[in-house]
């Protein structure tokens, strides 16, 4: 009996190390490209076949294979280095976004040769194939002060995509908007700030009475302003210069949303200069309190209309060209990129890549081709995280 003892023991310590039971199915080769599951994003990027163009007439084939699982940006673009044409972007594996092959590493796919408004792409253009994406800290602007923020919630952005312009309004000056280029110079947007006042430059008192809640920007650049202001809640526009522009006849566009439980969750100006604005209303008390979430349209003219498509306008206006969107982490103290289909990208922030700020309270963030913008209200200041790639690859069409 003891010897069967020790011989069961010996035979059960055998299989704790070896390991017995159940055995995982073994890894697919490399040429398929399987991935099982969720594809989770490997700490080192690497390409096992290189990037390369395959012509076909006028259509162009990129072909490419990752080692392990990762996010991969595919763009083209122009001479100077813009992007002309956003193909894909995506973390490859099961739950991969369009264009990408689900549950494969290795990737075919095409381009037909045209920019992202249906025109030939410019001369002498490129092709971009960047893997791992990383959000590394690039800048810092100011907008306002610490003493004047501590203790604020709220504040916007927005980014003017096509020139790389960032617009910025928030808690320490409720109604000042700030304007800020490539390199982060400040633009003249004082105008914009006067007009919502009547023409007079804000003070403390009008900015009491009245706080910006959201913006957005058209395709023109043109700059839209939710304003709440005397227990209305009212839409504005103006051009790049802050001069103000009707809806018609009709200076401003009244929301019927503007009871004190009412919050704004949402601004968007789609192709054809449709209005779309997003609120969250809380009525009644205690358990018998509702909350709801509701879409008002208007048209260029600022007429109200009917459709079924507004929240998934606001939803693809806080994605950038590729799909990507960049969301605060207040609990980890950061900010998170996520692809369309919600796969993470990167991190970025004191508990993701560093943002190098002594304390980091990020209250919005948006994402453009270059960058990451996060607004942080503890230090009153934009931080820029410059999108880079640990593998990157460029190839000239020819």
């Amino acid at each position: 009996m003891r010897r069967c003892t020790i011989t069961v023991a010996a035979v059960a310590l055998a299989c704790m190390l070896v390991g017995c039971g159940p055995q995982k199915k073994p890894g697919a080769r490399r040429g398929d490209g399987a991935v099982a599951g969720r594809a989770k994003v490997s700490g080192k990027t690497e390409f096992a076949v290189s990037p390369k163009l395959v012509r076909r007439d006028v259509y162009t084939d990129i072909v490419f294979e990752l080692k392990t699982p990762a996010d991969v940006t595919v763009a083209v673009l122009s001479k100077d280095g813009r992007v002309v044409r956003h193909i894909g972007c995506g973390v490859l594996g099961e739950n991969a976004p369009e264009p990408f092959r689900k549950g494969s590493l290795t990737q075919k796919l095409t381009w037909d040769g045209r920019d992202d408004r249906g025109k030939p792409a410019p001369p002498e253009c490129r092709i971009m194939v960047g893997a791992g994406t990383r959000v590394v800290f690039d800048r810092h602007i100011e907008w306002g002060k610490p003493e004047e923020v501590k203790g604020k919630e709220g504040g916007c952005l927005a980014i003017d995509r096509k020139r790389e312009e960032l617009y910025v309004a928030g808690p320490s000056v409720p109604g000042f908007f700030r304007a800020y280029g490539r390199t982060g110079r400040v633009h003249q947007m004082e105008k914009i700030s006067h007009n919502i006042w009547g023409g007079a430059p804000p003070t403390a008192e009008t900015l009491a009475a009245a706080r910006v809640t959201d913006i957005a920007l058209d395709m023109d650049g043109e700059l839209y302003v939710r304003i709440l202001k005397g227990g209305k809640s009212v839409v504005r526009r103006y051009d790049r210069g802050g001069i103000s522009i009707l809806f018609g006849n009709k200076r401003e566009i009244e929301l019927s949303l503007a009871s004190p439980g009412s919050r704004s969750n949402g601004l968007a100006v789609d192709g054809n200069g449709d209005v779309y604005a997003r609120s969250v209303v809380s009525g009644g008390k205690g358990r018998r309190g509702t909350v709801r979430d509701v879409m008002e349209v208007f048209g260029s003219y600022g007429r109200p209309r009917k459709t079924d498509k507004g929240f998934s306008v606001i939803l693809a206006a806080r994605a950038d060209g590729f799909g990507r969107e960049a969301a605060p982490d207040v609990k980890r103290s950061g900010v998170k990129v996520r692809d369309r289909a919600g796969n993470l990208i990167a991190s970025f922030g004191s508990r993701g890549e560093g943002s190098k700020e002594p304390y980091f309270q990020p209250s919005a963030a948006a994402i453009s081709d270059e960058a990451v913008y996060v607004l942080n209200a503890a230090n009153g200041r934009v931080v820029r995280g410059k999108i880079t790639f640990a593998r990157r690859a460029e190839l000239p069409v020819r």
